[in-house]
């Protein structure tokens, strides 16, 4: 129903850059950067969507590090590229049971502010800020390994945003460095 938005609770560590991804009951923020850029942190906290309240910490990342994208389906979530020292690391968690991220491969193309999103099957990464980046990749979420390329943005975007439905996946806004409102 349309309305405000109400205080849910607090993270466990403040911080921004950070990405997320939920299995439906609950939901999990991935690490960021409390000051605002140049510093990071590796925490993972989760809440129960249906229950407001403070976060619970989840476990650790694989990386230290800011910027990541996250996405996830009913079992796993997954997060890739980010402002760590290796771009290019895919790391993912169970999303029912708490615990430290664990490695998944490798993107294709590394990069930091990326956008994501999933369906119950694949995952798909795209954008990104070195070189403001048109690349879109993709993973196979049950099946650890690198990603593979899956084909290009209509225009080169960072800092985008992904959605999607059970068979259709699509990104938004994003910068190019200028702010932009295109949907593709």
């Amino acid at each position: 129903s349309p309305g405000n938005a109400t205080d849910f609770g607090d993270l466990t560590v403040a911080r921004g850059y950070n990405s997320g991804c939920s299995n439906g009951t609950r939901g999990i923020t991935g690490p960021g950067s409390p000051s605002g850029g140049g510093t990071a942190n590796n925490t993972l906290d989760y809440i129960t969507i249906a229950t407001p309240g403070n976060a619970t910490d989840f476990g650790d990342s694989f990386t230290t590090g800011y910027g990541q994208a996250g996405l996830g389906n009913s079992v796993r979530g997954v997060f890739g590229g980010g402002w760590v020292s290796s771009y290019n690391d895919i790391s993912y968690i169970t999303i029912a049971t708490t615990g430290n991220a664990t490695e998944f491969g490798e993107l294709v193309t590394p990069q930091p502010e990326m956008g994501a999103t999933a369906n119950s099957t694949r995952g798909l990464f795209a954008g990104g800020w070195s070189g403001t980046s048109n690349v879109i990749q993709y993973i196979t979420i049950m099946s650890p390994g690198n990603s593979t390329d899956f084909g290009d943005l209509t225009v080169a975007r960072e800092e985008l945003t992904g959605a999607c439905s059970p068979t259709r996946g699509l990104f938004a806004g994003g910068e190019t460095p200028t702010n932009q409102n295109a949907t593709f």
